[in-house]
């Protein structure tokens, strides 16, 4: 284990090194922990995970389940766009939101749009469909070379998911 990235409602995730020296992401889900309704949910979820094949969503690799605990591998993203949003206003030197893009910052931002509709769609295509619970800045996670989206999955919509200042209205 190299650090802890962070904890969630069901676990811890922590950036790994395998003995190839891959770097990964690994949540860590202790099952005593939580509800036996959510235990359904992640198991949900690795199941989805394990369907997924698209360049825009973080890669399943492996999972595994020690004692009271479920271990969950994904590919490693070194940022999100939360993190990239906070470091546009020094990198392209202007406040944002008080100053018009120039074209390389708007291509920039179009294009990252462009790859989170493309896995949202992908997402909604599947069969079964996978809604995204929780699409935010903080789950955008950006690779060196592409985008990847994050995501939790649930079979059927229901009210009171999600992020207040980033759910849609109808939500």
């Amino acid at each position: 284990m190299l650090s802890t990235i962070g904890s969630g409602g069901f676990g811890t995730v922590y950036r790994v090194k395998d003995k190839s020296n891959t770097i990964s992401a690994v949540k860590r889900v202790i099952f005593e922990l939580i509800e036996d309704n959510d235990k359904q949910k992640v198991y949900r979820e690795v199941k989805s995970l394990v369907k997924v094949e698209s360049e825009y969503v973080v890669q399943y690799i492996n999972s595994w389940r020690e004692t009271d605990c479920l271990y969950i591998q994904m590919e490693w993203c070194s940022e999100s766009l939360s993190n990239i949003l906070k470091l546009k206003a020094l990198v392209f030197d202007r406040n944002l939101g008080e100053e018009p893009m120039d074209l390389y910052e708007y291509y920039i931002s179009c294009e990252i749009f462009r790859e989170i509709l493309e896995c949202v769609q992908y997402l909604h295509e599947l069969n079964p469909q996978i809604i995204h619970m929780d699409l935010k800045p903080d789950n955008i996670l950006i690779t060196i070379h592409d985008k990847r989206v994050h995501f939790r999955t649930a079979n059927k919509h229901t009210s009171g998911v999600g992020t207040q200042r980033y759910i849609a209205p109808e939500a």
